[in-house]
């Protein structure tokens, strides 16, 4: 079984269960042997969280593009956008994510933003799920099960990042700067990683989409 231990926190088969007791940002794999700082993982998840429920605000177009692309320049501007609105909990998720890339600078302020990043994405969409008109019991069950649904797929989608960050340190220096180049250079960094079988890392370059279904896929689970 996978067993995944961050930094003075408790082991776990499942790591964002195990992400919920870190205390730092370095993460080990205890039954593959390898250990990365994943402070970069997180801040990448984050966005891929926030950018689940994207569609349930009223989002500005520069803070879907800094969710999509992690690009610095407009990095400022989408955490302004996001802490001025109203305290949804899928704005939410996008405000810890855009907050914690400017201006976290310890692991305890990366790994609570982490964590609430995702408790409010999966919350929106639990949220979503309930249909106003429906029972009230009708609705609990929607809501409980659709949370769950996301918070299953937030540990998916982890996983798959942090296995294509163990893959991408194997590669060679010129490759590795490919994954921070616009869609060309990461197209053809992509098709290394098809050639290479490096599953992970070949989904972790799919483009991301900001709303609907299509982009929930680059959160299955690997194969391993």
């Amino acid at each position: 079984m996978s067993t995944w231990v961050w930094e003075g926190g408790e082991p776990s088969a499942c790591p964002l269960r195990a992400l919920q007791s870190a205390l730092g940002t370095t993460v080990t794999h205890t039954s593959e042997g390898w250990s990365l700082p994943a402070r970069g993982v997180l801040c990448e998840w984050m966005r891929w969280c926030a950018l689940r429920v994207i569609h349930l605000w009223d989002c500005p177009d520069g803070v879907i593009r800094y969710l999509q692309t992690g690009d610095e320049a407009l990095r400022g501007p989408a955490n302004r956008s996001a802490v001025g609105g109203a305290g949804h909990a899928a704005l939410a998720a996008t405000r810890h994510a855009a907050w914690a890339a400017e201006w976290a600078s310890r692991d305890h302020e990366i790994l609570e933003a982490a964590r609430s990043a995702a408790r409010d994405a999966a919350r929106a969409e639990g949220w979503a799920a309930a249909k106003p008109k429906s029972k009230t019991r009708s609705r609990s069950v929607a809501r409980t099960a659709a949370r769950d649904d996301a918070r299953d797929a937030q540990a998916r989608h982890l996983e798959v990042l942090l296995r294509a960050q163990r893959q991408l340190v194997i590669l060679d220096p010129e490759f590795q700067a490919l994954r921070r180049g616009g869609p060309e250079e990461r197209a053809v960094l992509r098709d290394i990683a098809l050639q290479r079988e490096m599953r992970e890392l070949a989904l972790s370059l799919l483009p991301r989409r900001p709303e609907g279904t299509d982009h929930r896929d680059q959160g299955s689970s690997p194969s391993s």
